[in-house]
């Protein structure tokens, strides 16, 4: 064989193995790469279940898309949004877990907190609870940039309580809670500030159907009201944060049961205080999640004939420091 034609066979084996080369790497390139698949839920209409978001969606729009997880529901925010959802009961209810969806850089995604064994609360706090130091931010660190300005739906308040009896003792629970009202002889100079404006001609934006409690479309009235709630539960609030991590609005539902009560009776049994209550949704909207020690106001759940929680423990204290 001649040297010429050696060469040009060695040639165009070269070229023959760069064209294969080439074509295995951009196969290789495209199965490292595949196009996103669109998400099931981008092709329905109806409620999404929190698990089917628990990695995030991306590309399709679920503003106003209800999402659930057991009985707590929330309506999709727009986009660069947060929103969240919190209850508490009393002994032998049930403990809704504590649900959040963002819509935040194009991708909604759901979080679900575990819920407590139901009924585990104490009847009233143990000295611990200057102690315990225990406490849990709601879906991050999000506190209120500007002053938290609420008002209340007095035509959804129940008849039996006394005119302008319920809302002092939710005006002290805000209080409690903004200022860390204690008993550890503890003290705390904190930012957060806050404003009652007086009446509301809208109920706050909590809608209940059968067992599902759900939040619905951000707006920004911060508005306490009354109304039923499923399973035992005494109060929920929802909560909206924004892209830059600052809280911006919440709404509240308290029970009409007939077990919240302003002052605890002789003999009690099943009652709750109202100002206890009205501490704990207060640290929801603030920006406090729940804890699993009993002795603390951010509890999963609210003791029955105390009213202890109406201060917060050692816990409470660190949490509304981390925000405030």
């Amino acid at each position: 064989m001649s040297r010429t034609r050696a060469r040009r066979i060695a040639a165009i084996l070269l070229t023959m193995s760069a064209t294969v080369s080439a074509a295995m790497s951009v196969s290789g390139a495209a199965q490292a790469d595949p196009a996103p698949a669109p998400s099931a839920v981008c092709g329905s209409s109806g409620p999404i279940s929190a698990a089917e978001l628990a990695d995030g969606v991306v590309g399709c729009s679920l503003v106003g898309r209800v999402v659930y997880s057991g009985e707590a529901a929330v309506v999709v925010p727009p986009a660069g949004y947060g929103v969240g959802a919190d209850g508490v009961g009393g002994v032998g209810s049930s403990a809704a877990g504590s649900l959040q969806v963002t819509n935040l850089d194009g991708v909604v995604t759901a979080v679900v907190s575990e819920e407590a064994p139901a009924g585990a609360t104490r009847v009233a706090r143990a000295a611990g609870a200057c102690s315990a130091a225990q406490f849990k931010l709601a879906s991050g660190r999000h506190p209120w940039a500007k002053k938290l300005v609420w008002r209340y739906h007095r035509a959804s308040e129940p008849k039996r309580y006394a005119q302008g009896k319920a809302l002092a003792h939710i005006r002290a629970g805000m209080t409690n809670m903004r200022k860390a009202q204690n008993d550890c002889g503890r003290t705390s100079n904190l930012s957060a500030r806050a404003a009652y404006a007086g009446k509301s001609t809208s109920g706050p934006g909590i809608k209940v159907k059968g067992s599902r409690i759900t939040c619905g479309a951000l707006n920004k009235r911060n508005v306490v009201g009354w109304g039923a709630l499923p399973n035992g539960l005494l109060g929920w609030t929802c909560y909206w944060w924004n892209g830059n991590n600052k809280m911006i609005a919440a709404d509240m539902r308290l029970s009409k049961s007939t077990s919240l009560v302003t002052s605890l009776p002789a003999g009690c049994t099943q009652r709750y205080d109202l100002q206890s209550l009205a501490t704990h949704e207060w640290g929801h909207a603030w920006g406090l999640g729940h804890v699993s020690n009993p002795n603390l106001t951010m509890h999963h759940f609210l003791p029955a004939c105390s009213n202890a929680f109406r201060t917060l423990g050692w816990g409470d204290i660190k949490g509304m420091r981390a925000l405030y």
